[in-house]
């Protein structure tokens, strides 16, 4: 069994990963896109943005991003199980609260959800492929490998025209 296939059966097991310090402001600079106020998929010790929501908040009601608005420009790193449910909320919340949004998901165009989310929203949705594999952390330190997958950038912006 080759590394993905044995990704992918782990995936439920081992889905919690942070994005490495300093990739996310890079990416902003990159792109000249403002840094976003909200991190909408981290824990404390994750987070990218000054606020955030996660299973670990003080905040009893900022524990479930579902149960919030996310009307702040946000970034967004999901789970690879749920990247689906992530992004079509990501995407509500867009158009709801006209909001940027910024997402890092691993970039595999030939899934369905990247067709529902992505291929399928003209420019609402705009990914910018991340050169190289990414190394992920795990509670605050690099993991043992860069990820078994490219990944991608998808901005979702409520200020482009939906084709």
């Amino acid at each position: 069994m080759n590394k993905a296939a044995k990704h992918v059966q782990s995936i439920g097991v081992h889905d919690m990963w942070e994005t490495p310090g300093g990739l996310l402001k890079k990416f902003c600079n990159e792109t000249n896109l403002e840094i976003p106020k909200l991190d909408v998929c981290a824990t404390n010790q994750s987070k990218k943005c000054l606020s955030y929501f996660g299973p670990d908040h003080y905040d009893y009601s900022r524990t479930d991003a579902f149960k919030n608005d996310w009307d702040r420009n946000f970034f967004c790193n999901p789970p690879y199980s749920e990247v689906d449910k992530w992004l079509r909320y990501a995407r509500e919340q867009c158009n709801r609260h006209l909001v940027i949004g910024i997402c890092l998901v691993y970039a595999k165009t030939d899934t369905r959800w990247w067709s529902a989310n992505v291929s399928e929203c003209g420019d609402f949705v705009t990914p910018y492929f991340q050169k190289g594999r990414i190394r992920f952390w795990k509670n605050g330190t690099p993991g043992p490998s860069a990820a078994p997958y490219g990944s991608a950038w998808l901005v979702v912006n409520p200020f482009k025209i939906i084709i």
